[in-house]
């Protein structure tokens, strides 16, 4: 419920700095964190994954004492998948997009990976492990492969029925189709979800009235201030999020509950 990544918990500090603004959060646990272990993962998707409980919690919200309006926040993947919680069957007020990826899933990790294993020059070994990369990249977005393909042979060894769901879904679309405020933040040194994907975005729907954008020149993936080009090991220094960050998106709250 805190996103802790290392040190640094993103919602916690979300949560304290709202609070301040008497806007009241509601986090809680990823399903697969608590029931992974319960869970069937040879037939996972996406919507078990995340969608399934975001729209409990709206329900749940709406349903809370002194709550106007409820907003979906989510963060990297979460983000990813907002615009599709929004077309569920009760959305929210408005959702937030903190670094949310225009781009399908697979050719971020593919940029990632190339991104890390390229900072200091390529080993022969690296070089493998971009090729053995690319081969599952191809072979998702081909849909090479069937139900019964072994997770490992995937990204992240995810099953099949993960790729295939996310194979139908376009997050640009969605946030086209979607008649709520939609306010999407994004961080200019990230290297997980780029300035690519917000260039993306903007020219896809930046133009659209109920769409807000904000870019941070000095924030990486965990909207953290910091500087030069980020890499994997700034994550494990203490941080918070900026408070003008907290700021924007009080504020953009406030104009849904006028």
């Amino acid at each position: 419920m805190d996103e802790t990544i290392g040190p640094n918990k993103i919602f916690c500090d979300l949560a304290s700095g709202l609070a301040n603004y008497g806007i009241a959060t509601l986090r809680y646990d990823k399903r697969t964190k608590t029931y992974g272990a319960q869970m069937d993962g040879s037939t996972l998707t996406v919507y078990e994954e995340t969608i399934e409980d975001a729209v409990s919690a709206i329900a749940m919200a709406r349903k809370m004492q002194n709550v106007s309006s409820v907003v979906i926040l989510g963060h990297s993947l979460g983000a990813f998948v907002a615009p599709r919680i929004a077309e569920q069957h009760d959305p929210p007020d408005g959702i937030i997009l903190m670094a949310g990826n225009a781009r399908p899933l697979e050719d971020l990790v593919l940029d990632q990976v190339t991104y890390i294993l390229s900072a200091d020059g390529l080993t022969p070994g690296e070089e493998e492990n971009i090729r053995d990369l690319q081969e599952k990249v191809r072979r998702i977005k081909e849909q090479d492969f069937t139900e019964t393909t072994l997770n490992e042979e995937l990204l992240f060894s995810l099953p099949p029925s993960y790729w295939i769901d996310l194979a139908k879904y376009d997050p640009v679309e969605s946030v086209k189709r979607i008649p709520i405020p939609v306010l999407m933040l994004q961080g200019e040194r990230d290297y997980q979800v780029t300035m690519e994907d917000f260039r993306i975005w903007k020219e896809a729907v930046g133009e659209m009235e109920n769409v807000t954008m904000i870019s941070y020149p000095d924030l990486n993936h965990l909207f953290m201030e910091g500087t030069g080009k980020s890499m994997p090991a700034e994550y494990s220094k203490p941080g918070n999020t900026p408070v003008y960050v907290i700021g924007d998106i009080s504020a953009w709250i406030e104009t849904i509950c006028q």
